[in-house]
């Protein structure tokens, strides 16, 4: 994991690309803490990059992530296709890995679909998905993961987000639900603040975040992004 994100970052320095255009790139670093003062807090950093081909992109994920009184690391990577319809449309499918095997002796196997939507007149975006993720070797595990989430801009350098999970596996179903502020800079570093609930936690968070040209078409779509709640 530590040669992705290598890579990563020498592609983001990067100046020109021959067979490709680098649409935009992001990285970011939160920390969500529990409201009520007990459980751990949680450490999440991710990279993205989108690499453009005409109507054709293909964006890439990697992140790490832990509980701060652990001392284990897990990490994903996650890969997009993704066709733009048009500017405001665009659908993909991805597929990754998160190696959970120092934590819980799980690999898991993720995939899905997405669809982003934005309007024409007001500065609404909607963005959709489905994730099965099945986690293998010590203990299987399968689940089904719905998110729909909505960002609106009231200003250009202020967005409202919100978003609905629901989390389906073998044993047990879950909502989840996020809401939260971000302020961008001129200069492509954002802060942010949300709050994330669920019947098995609730959470209040901070990122920050660097992004880079456009930035990336969809959100991380990995267990470290879902429990962060950022």
């Amino acid at each position: 994991m530590k040669l992705i994100f290598a890579t990563l970052s020498t592609v983001l320095i990067s100046t020109s690309v021959s067979a490709f255009d680098i649409s935009g790139a992001e990285i970011g670093l939160s920390y969500s803490t529990p409201t009520d003062g007990t459980g751990s807090p949680f450490v999440y950093a991710d990279g993205a990059i989108e690499l453009g081909f005409g109507k054709v992109s293909v964006q890439i994920d990697a992140s790490v992530f832990n509980w701060t009184t652990d001392t284990e690391v897990q990490s994903t990577i996650i890969v997009h296709g993704i066709y733009n319809i048009n500017n405001n449309f665009a659908v993909g499918a991805f597929v990754g890995v998160e190696d959970w095997r120092d934590y819980e002796g799980i690999f898991y196997r993720n995939l899905g679909v997405e669809v982003r939507y934005t309007l024409n007149n007001i500065p609404l975006s909607f963005e959709a998905s489905w994730l099965n993720t099945t986690g293998f070797e010590a203990n299987p595990y399968i689940a089904d993961i719905f998110d729909i989430s909505v960002t609106y801009d009231i200003t250009d350098n202020i967005t409202v987000l919100a978003s609905i999970t629901q989390m389906s596996d073998e044993s047990s179903n879950d909502q989840i639900y996020r809401v939260g502020a971000e302020y961008m800079f001129e200069n492509g570093i954002s802060i942010m603040a949300g709050y994330k609930y669920s019947e098995s936690d609730e959470l209040f968070g901070f990122s920050i975040r660097k992004t880079f040209g456009e930035g990336v078409t969809f959100e991380r779509k990995d267990w470290g992004a879902l429990v962060s709640g950022i």
